[in-house]
């Protein structure tokens, strides 16, 4: 619901390509929040040992990773059909 909201709101303020990139990012945050929140059935989201698996880190932080990549690296821009997302202030 929330990844269809943002591509809507994008698709009138920014424009289609700008609109499908947002979709991608925010569904793939959506999908981080998710690995870390059910990593442990047991255990709390917020638990320190949450991150004390090191290959679930490591994974964690490549998927990000990768996803900042995919905004900024032209290369994965060709290949996902994504655009820059950029900050314009004022």
């Amino acid at each position: 619901m929330t990844t269809l909201s943002v591509i809507s709101w994008a698709d009138q303020t920014h424009g289609l390509a700008v609109a499908r990139t947002m979709g991608m990012v925010t569904f793939a945050l959506f999908l981080l929040l998710f690995s870390i929140e059910s990593k442990d059935e047991r255990d709390s989201a917020f638990s320190l040992d949450t991150f004390s698996d090191r290959t679930f880190v490591l994974t964690t932080s490549g998927s990000y990773v990768l996803l900042i990549l995919s905004t900024v690296l032209s290369i994965f821009q060709t290949v996902l059909k994504t655009v820059r997302l950029d900050v314009r202030s004022g």
